[in-house]
């Protein structure tokens, strides 16, 4: 456990304090699954001559403040709400209990690492003890929209749109992850303007490691002798969540029955909401036999399996951004996926991918038929769309626009200092 913000060495061999941000979301970075981790690890594994990085992560069986000291080390603590819905009077007299010793801990965990400045993902209401923190002393905050706390925020109880909008109030800068998340912030969000954005990066050194091996490289997948990974086939990779529209992509596949009989739809994800519905889809239209869904997988198997597959299918309603859309491109896969507004700042429609209006599973088929037919264009679009990504959504991009950012919050600048600094992200829409 540090005391102090740790050093780092200057070119001349000197050495100058290095400033300590602390990323708190819901979630533990471990978890493979989800672009708010996958961000998180991705900004705190990279290297900074001038910030260092903890995790705090809002944990109900956490009373007490505990760091976590396996692969990727961080802080947990239960940072309860005013108000729970199926035991209103219970949980009003718990919050009064926990409030006084919940801001002791997360002051004490300020002071014991040095922390200058806090970062918060996916903003929500417990994050509120965050501005209680900086109205009374405690370091500035920005914050990052990642896409369910904006396009769900109507669905929020009314406490929790209040707090959620309070804590957003307070940060010194807040950014989404694409330019369409942060327009639909500035309408969603009442008070708050000056939302840029900054979008995600990837680690591209990780496929880098799969280039040469990943057609022949082992599977950790445990399939069953009725369900083995098919020679031919498109992948989806999502959490199986209604947004994610995996079932356009399943009723696309029952009309491909007698023009690609070979091609199969393999479909990776946490079994969230959504699955058992697919299930039951894919048994209605008889199409068992060539379309799997294989549940969750480690993310080293998600690039193997991008590297052996035909295309990536990604037809969702909505997203924030994509992740999974860059780590296709990065991987030189091709694309075919919604035309909605995030993924047509990743690519564009013919050059960098092919593109279908949501919910259009007969569109979706005839994309997947011309791709499969062509070899130079899965080529053409795959080499594209890598391009992009190497030259807008790599992690070196992602770490120096947020540094900008935490340089401006730490500075006390206006927002429109910080866009000329460059702590916003350029909008990409008309380029």
């Amino acid at each position: 456990m540090t005391t102090a913000a740790s050093e780092a060495s200057n070119i001349d061999g000197s050495s100058r304090t290095r400033r300590k941000v602390l990323m708190v979301t819901a979630w533990p970075p471990q978890v493979q699954a989800g672009g708010v981790s996958t961000v998180i690890r991705t900004l705190a594994a990279e290297r900074s001559a001038e910030f260092d990085y903890d995790v705090l992560v809002n944990d109900w069986d956490a009373k007490q403040l505990r760091r976590d000291c396996g692969s990727f080390p961080s802080y947990r603590l239960r940072m309860r709400l005013p108000y729970d819905r199926s035991k209103p009077l219970v949980g009003v007299l718990g919050w009064i209990r926990d409030l006084p010793s919940t801001l002791i801990q997360l002051r004490r965990l300020i002071r014991m690492e040095g922390i200058a400045l806090v970062h918060i993902h996916y903003p929500s209401a417990y994050q509120f003890y965050i501005r209680v923190l900086r109205l009374f002393g405690g370091p500035p905050y920005v914050a990052t929209l990642h896409r369910g706390e904006t396009v769900n925020f109507g669905e929020l109880s009314a406490v929790d749109k209040m707090l959620t909008l309070w804590t957003m109030r307070g940060a010194a800068r807040v950014v989404a992850v694409s330019n369409w998340l942060a327009d639909l912030a500035r309408r969603t969000f009442s008070g708050i303007d000056n939302i840029g954005c900054i979008y995600n990066g990837l680690d591209l050194s990780e496929f880098d490691e799969i280039e040469d091996a990943g057609a022949t490289a082992p599977l950790s997948i445990d399939l069953s002798s009725e369900c083995d990974l098919p020679s031919e086939y498109c992948l989806i990779v999502a959490n199986l969540t209604f947004f994610k529209g995996q079932d356009v992509a399943i009723e696309a596949w029952s009309k491909l029955r007698e023009r690609l009989p070979n091609l199969h739809l393999v479909i990776v994800g946490d079994r969230r909401d959504h699955w058992d519905t697919c299930a039951r889809l894919i048994e209605q239209l008889g199409c068992g036999d060539r379309i799997q869904m294989i549940g969750p997988v480690q993310r080293s198997d998600v690039l193997k399996l991008m590297k052996r597959a035909t295309a990536l299918i990604f037809p969702s309603r909505n997203e924030g951004l994509g992740l999974v859309m860059l780590e296709a491109g990065a991987a030189g896969l091709p694309v075919i996926c919604s035309r909605i507004g995030p993924f047509m700042e990743i690519a564009r429609d013919e050059e960098s991918a092919l593109m279908v209006e949501p919910e259009d599973s007969a569109a979706l088929a005839e994309a997947v038929v011309r791709l499969a037919g062509d070899p130079a264009l899965r080529r053409r679009l795959g080499d594209t769309l890598r391009r992009r990504v190497h030259e807008q959504f790599s992690a070196d991009t992602m770490a120096s626009r947020y540094e900008d950012l935490y340089r401006a919050a730490l500075g006390g600048s206006t927002a429109g200092e910080a866009r000329r600094t460059g702590a916003y992200a350029e909008d990409s829409r008309s380029s």
